[in-house]
């Protein structure tokens, strides 16, 4: 019995990016807004069925037996400071939709970031002729077994989305645990920083299935260099739990500095 397959597609996106190394201290840096250049990543749920609604009637008057689309948008942010040093920020955003069709047993896929029903049309037409043109190589044709629809919008478990909190804010924090760390006698190295990222995936398909996804996922990183000038010794010490599932609560709902200097 087969199954529909669910490859992951790379798809064209619209980028948009900004790194900054200085010794700057908070309040000094500006990063564009959380927009790509199209301003088409504010799409609301229900523009995106009616997209998935298209690329769907637009593959099934051409004949394809299945059809899905794929509208994601991904978000990363990282901040890395050294001692009372903003070293590095950086942002970056792919926005774009995917096509997927079966056409005479033979898979088909377009993608483009330009997120407009127009081109989810021109998209789905092409995923429909690269189908029949595949179709030609396709030595046993694929077939799918009927799946039950599935209509659901979900988040992962997360209180505060790091996106929402202001730059300065998180800078602030980083360079506040480098602070309390260079108190202590010996430390002469500092680096903290944070990530994070965010994944807004949309997908629907013939079956009916329309389903929203909204991830977070949060690093903060904390390490701490202490060196004994009398005999050259150094030791370096590597705090914080590693990559969590969680927004910003990860570092606000918990006492960092002193558990950062715990390990000191």
């Amino acid at each position: 019995m087969k199954t529909p397959s669910d490859p992951v597609f790379p798809f064209v996106a619209s980028r948009r990016q900004f790194i900054k190394v200085t010794g700057l201290a908070v309040g000094a840096i500006a990063l564009p807004a959380w927009d790509c250049e199209s301003a088409q990543a504010g799409l609301s749920l229900s523009e995106k069925h009616d997209l998935a609604d298209i690329a769907v009637s637009t593959a099934r008057r051409l004949g394809a037996s299945y059809a899905d689309i794929r509208i994601n948008r991904y978000r990363a942010e990282s901040i890395t400071t050294r001692e009372r040093q903003v070293q590095n920020v950086s942002r970056n955003e792919n926005f774009g939709f995917g096509v997927r069709v079966l056409v005479k047993g033979t898979w088909g896929f377009a993608a483009s970031n330009n997120v407009t029903a127009r081109e989810v049309r021109r998209v789905t037409r092409q995923a429909v002729d690269i189908a029949r043109a595949n179709a030609r190589f396709q030595r046993k044709p694929v077939e799918l077994v009927p799946v039950d629809k599935a209509v659901d919008t979900w988040k992962s478990a997360f209180k505060e989305d790091p996106f929402d909190v202001p730059l300065d804010e998180k800078i602030a924090f980083l360079l506040a645990i480098n602070d309390a760390a260079l108190k202590i006698d010996g430390v002469s190295f500092v680096n903290s920083s944070m990530s994070w990222v965010n994944e807004q995936k949309f997908y629907g398909s013939t079956d009916g299935s329309r389903i929203e996804q909204y991830i977070i996922r949060g690093y903060p990183s904390f390490t701490v260099t202490a060196v004994d000038r009398s005999t050259n010794d150094f030791q370096t010490r590597t705090a914080l739990g590693g990559p969590q599932c969680m927004g910003y609560e990860y570092v606000r709902e918990h006492d960092v500095v002193t558990l950062s200097l715990i390990h000191i």
